[in-house]
């Protein structure tokens, strides 16, 4: 029995920690959801958005902009977390093309920093405008691990050709979780927490039925 019960132990302890060392959220894109890991940056602000890596001085320069795409991911700082949405590629790609799009939002969280401050603002919608071989975008946040919740509306998009979902590993390596198109030249996409206690009572019931099982044999 003591064998038993230290193994039960051991089961909910690696359940533990496999649920809690995840920093996980879910990214839905038109219906479609991605679970998905936020990146580990040394802070979320204006100069986390153009500094990331290197200096730009027009563009996002996270390096993993991609031409006349928009990418999205969560990123964490300090058990903090933020949403990044990029549009377009870096200065020095020379391969993007202008455009524009539409923003809002309903749900958790605030406009944290916008590209360029100076854009047009109409009520709660912001009019997105980029030269080619240019980025735009926006961080939303912050947020908890528990409290991610806002969903973001994409509308008369031009220039851009569909939407890349990054997630990253445990190195913070990026990775990419789906690809959408737009629909009607727009997309709804929400943001969201993955229920930690759900997940960690899954693991533990999966895990500790496989010792039990072990043990009769």
């Amino acid at each position: 029995m003591i064998r038993v019960l230290s193994r039960l132990a051991g089961a909910i302890a690696l359940a533990a920690s496999v649920a809690f060392s995840s920093q996980a959220a879910l990214i839905t894109v038109n219906g479609t959801s991605l679970n998905v890991d936020a990146v580990n940056i040394n802070e979320i602000s204006a100069s986390s958005f153009n500094n990331l890596y290197s200096n730009s001085q027009f563009s996002a320069n996270t390096g993993w902009e991609i031409a006349n795409e928009m990418i999205t991911f969560i990123a964490e700082f300090n058990n903090q977390f933020a949403i990044y949405s990029i549009f377009s590629d870096r200065f020095d790609a020379n391969t993007g093309t202008a455009g524009s799009l539409t923003f809002s939002a309903t749900g958790a969280g605030v406009m944290m920093f916008r590209d360029d401050p100076g854009e047009t603002t109409l009520g709660d919608t912001v009019l997105y405008n980029w030269a080619a071989d240019r980025t735009d975008g926006l961080i939303w946040g912050t947020f908890s691990a528990e409290s991610i919740n806002t969903t973001h509306t994409f509308a008369d998009v031009v220039g851009l050709n569909g939407i890349t979902v990054y997630s990253f590993d445990a190195n913070n390596t990026p990775f990419i979780a789906g690809t959408f198109d737009f629909i009607d030249d727009g997309a709804v996409i929400r943001y969201s927490s993955v229920s930690t206690p759900a997940t960690l009572g899954m693991l533990t019931l999966a895990l500790c039925a496989i010792w039990l099982r072990r043990c009769r044999e």
